[in-house]
């Protein structure tokens, strides 16, 4: 209970206004299972410190693939600045509390 884990990308570690334009790349695909897990949150945030929040479901100890078009940004955030994409888990992730776990993220198509 209580617990959190998560993974950051973070385009921009020297603070100097460094990003990741979304609109330029093609469906960002990632692998995710997990043996508690059922949902990851999928946090992207622009420079300008604006966040726009998606969740995988349906997650578990297969690994499903999920494609995510930036065009589910517009409106929400500036998909050509993004700064950061950050994958998390907590307690609103599991139906029960588990005691331990893992979650397992694989990231294709992003340029590091």
């Amino acid at each position: 209970a209580g617990g959190y884990s998560g993974f950051t990308l973070n385009f921009d570690p020297s603070n100097n206004g460094s990003s990741l334009n979304l609109q330029t790349l093609g469906p960002l695909v990632f692998g995710i299972n997990s043996t508690n897990a059922q949902r990851i949150k999928i946090e992207f945030e622009d420079i300008s410190g604006n966040r726009a929040v998606f969740y995988a479901t349906d997650v578990d100890v297969a690994r499903n693939y999920y494609e995510f078009l930036a065009s589910s940004l517009q409106g929400s955030i500036d998909a050509a600045k993004i700064k950061k994409i950050h994958f998390s888990v907590d307690d609103e992730s599991f139906s029960s509390s588990p005691s331990s776990g893992n979650f397992v993220l694989e990231l294709l198509g992003i340029p590091f």
